[in-house]
């Protein structure tokens, strides 16, 4: 008897497991409360953690519906500030993460052989209360910051970490009220702190001490120029300047901080090109203070921040060679001119006078007797070149090349001699000089 009433009490059994494993109608229609953000997700349950997963991709969901929302807050308040709209906060918004929020509930779950559902829920009331206490904490830090910043705002280098940092606090909460109640009133911190750096560019002054000066190019000069800056009408000590040619390449010492006296000094170490005039621009060194910034927003903001910057005229002279030429032979062809016009090819100058060269150009051609060979009614000859480079100011070596033994040929020994001076300044124009002058003026 017993074995009769036991497969009917299995069927129930069955039969009521069935019943139990109905799926719910979430997985097919995603559920809307208005007292909740929800987000429903599917894990393949073969993943490792699956479940964890599924958790993680729900605080991804719901993040994402938050920053939907305060988006649309945000810009539904815009309004125009001194000529610019806050809609370039808006970025900041990526910036809230799923670890910000707190109290996700897996309100109900369904499995069946391969795939995992879940049902995951915030309390949106819980949610921004705890986002508004949030604020008031960054409203108050804000707050903080700007009183520190109003005592040392006469030193820029402490009042723009202040400034920043009081930024970072508020940003994440541009839809909310950022109003801070202080025993001085109301203060709208935010705006506040944007007034103050928007303020920074006209208190800010870079002057060169010069607005002109000379400078020669293509070689090491290493030519120091001089400023200053100012801040707030007072000498501005140990503010991070950059430094930059505009339009043009050269080595330059690009960043450069006043001294106590607000003073700075750079260095002109290299012109590439000789146009002229070319101009070099000082402007704050913005990226020194971006050490201070976490947020990517606060620090676009930042480079919004428009400093003006100061610039000094270069008068660019070409290097000076003084070219010493001689070819030592008894007959001559006047080819000084050719190297003259490769030295030009090259973008360097050439003097008469040596008090006015940077360089003194020694170039000896020698021509020697060479063979007759009567029967081809043909003489050749032989060439030393050799081409010294020396600084014009001291004579000291600063380069030399030479190649002996060039073999030229004619049909009478002055022909002969005469090709020597040819084929020896074709070769000076092929390479050779561009070898000799290489290092020292044209790299």
């Amino acid at each position: 008897m017993k074995i009769k009433y036991l497969f009917p009490l299995l069927f129930l059994i069955v039969l009521s497991c069935a019943a139990n494993q109905q799926i719910p109608g979430w997985i097919s229609k995603n559920p809307a409360d208005s007292a909740f953000y929800t987000a429903v997700v599917k894990i393949d349950k073969k993943q490792p953690n699956y479940r964890q997963i599924a958790q993680d991709n729900a605080l991804k969901e719901i993040s994402m519906l938050i920053v939907t929302q305060i988006e649309s807050t945000i810009r539904l308040s815009e309004e125009e500030y001194n000529g610019q709209l806050n809609q370039e906060y808006s970025s900041t918004l990526k910036a809230i993460s799923s670890a910000e929020i707190r109290n996700l509930q897996l309100y109900d779950s369904y499995e069946t052989k391969k795939e995992y559902y879940a049902y995951y829920r915030l309390n949106k009331a819980e949610y921004h209360a705890q986002r508004r206490l949030q604020c008031e904490r960054a409203l108050s830090s804000a707050n903080d910051l700007l009183n520190r910043y109003e005592s040392v705002n006469q030193d820029l280098m402490q009042a723009v970490p202040l400034l920043l940092q009081a930024l970072e606090s508020l940003v994440d909460y541009m839809d909310l009220d950022l109003v801070y109640n202080s025993p001085k009133g109301q203060v709208n911190v935010y705006n506040q702190v944007m007034e103050e750096l928007r303020s920074l560019p006209q208190e800010l002054k870079l002057h060169f001490a010069e607005d002109r000066v000379k400078v020669i190019s293509k070689i090491s000069t290493n030519q120091h120029i001089s400023g200053s800056a100012s801040y707030r009408h007072a000498p501005a000590p140990n503010i991070p300047l950059k430094f930059s040619l505009i339009g043009q390449e050269g080595d330059i010492l690009d960043k450069v901080a006043t001294d106590k006296n607000g003073n700075f000094d750079f260095q002109i170490r290299k012109l590439h090109s000789g146009e002229s005039p070319q101009r070099v621009m000082v402007e704050l060194d913005r990226e020194h203070f971006v050490k201070y910034l976490q947020k990517d927003s606060v620090q676009s903001i930042w480079n919004g921040i428009n400093f003006a910057p100061s610039y000094l005229w270069l008068d660019v002279q070409k290097p000076q060679i003084c070219l010493d030429y001689s070819f030592i032979s008894a007959y001559q062809n006047g080819l000084r001119e050719n190297v003259v016009n490769q030295l030009a090819t090259l973008d360097l100058g050439v003097t008469q006078k040596r008090d006015d060269a940077q360089y003194l150009l020694k170039i000896r051609i020698v021509a020697k007797d060479g063979e007759h060979l009567s029967n081809m009614k043909h003489y050749t000859s032989y060439g030393d070149i050799q081409l010294t480079l020396q600084d014009a100011k001291t004579g000291s070596n600063i380069n030399y090349i030479e190649q002996m033994n060039m073999k030229s040929g004619g049909k009478s020994k002055e022909a002969a001699q005469r090709a020597v001076e040819l084929d020896a300044v074709k070769l000076i124009g092929e390479g050779l000089l561009y070898r000799l002058l290489y290092e020292e003026l044209l790299q």
